[in-house]
């Protein structure tokens, strides 16, 4: 049976750290290693020298692949520091269905339509969008409206951001290792 090994790297301006975990049925992760290198190549949270990092985060990661007896080839990378950001967005829509039923086409309609509506983004990646609240037809709802009845959706959500260069040159970082990138995450 093929193991679920889950890997998250952060490259910071002076660690670098790699944590594996696997994944067990029924049970949380399980953490087979952890491990905290001396970072080079980032500054105040940017980076300088994508060789340096490349060159920092091979290190951790053969170290926790010693640690935990597997080999990593692919991991969620973390990006943080100052260039990390958030802005919200509220935006509404009509229900197009005649019976007024809100699908799932109409809740990733409303959602594209608040990211659309972003003012000052340029230069800047979006990593994670998170509804914060529904209202259908003007009253609060609790989860999702998916299978709801009305005639009007709104939707607030919370974009975060980062520096796209940023997130470009850690993601090239983490690939010079060979490394494949699950996701990029805050």
């Amino acid at each position: 049976m093929a193991r679920n090994i889950i890997t998250g790297i952060d490259a910071g301006s002076s660690v670098t750290r790699v944590v594996v975990a696997e994944e067990r049925k029924g049970a949380a992760p399980y953490i087979l290693a952890a491990v905290s290198k001396p970072a080079s190549g980032i500054r105040k949270g940017y980076v300088t020298d994508i060789d340096s990092v490349s060159q920092s985060i091979m290190s951790a990661i053969k170290s926790a692949e010693k640690i935990a007896g597997v080999e990593i080839k692919h991991a969620y990378l973390a990006v943080g520091g100052i260039s990390l950001g958030s802005v919200k967005a509220k935006e509404s829509a009509t229900i197009s269905r005649a019976d007024g039923e809100i699908s799932e086409f109409e809740v990733k309609r409303l959602l594209e339509q608040c990211e659309a509506s972003l003012t000052n983004i340029a230069n800047k990646h979006i990593l994670h969008r998170v509804p914060l609240s529904y209202r259908v037809d003007s009253a609060a709802i609790m989860g999702r409206p998916v299978g709801m009845k009305g005639t009007k959706l709104e939707a607030e959500v919370l974009f975060m951001t980062s520096l796209s260069q940023h997130v470009e040159d850690l993601v090239r970082a983490t690939e010079n290792t060979g490394i494949a990138i699950e996701d990029v995450v805050a």
